[in-house]
């Protein structure tokens, strides 16, 4: 992946603001778009932040993610809303993130 490929607008630090039902994230998730197509994702469980490493290349409105430890692809929708928030569309089911 090129960083060519990446809008400039994504990298840096977002925070889970908002989910539609039947989005599995939790309250205070948040994402870290580094380049050279590195992804901290982290997630507040049983009391403690957890911190997961993962590989992120975009092909037009698609986020494609690997998390090569466990064998986890995923692809998702996005884009950036008019008030600059950034949306994931799980299939018809969305969740917003907000720039830290």
């Amino acid at each position: 992946m090129s960083a060519e490929q990446v809008p400039g607008w994504l990298f840096g630090e977002w925070r889970l603001r908002e989910v539609e039902p039947g989005v599995e994230l939790q309250e205070g998730t948040g994402m870290e778009f580094l380049a050279e197509g590195e992804l901290v994702y982290t997630i507040p469980l049983e009391g403690r932040v957890h911190r997961f490493s993962l590989y992120y290349s975009v092909r037009g409105d698609e986020l494609h993610t690997r998390q090569p430890e466990a064998d986890h692809h995923q692809s998702v929708g996005f884009g950036r809303t008019e008030s600059g928030l950034l949306e994931f569309d799980f299939a018809g089911v969305r969740a917003w993130f907000e720039r830290v």
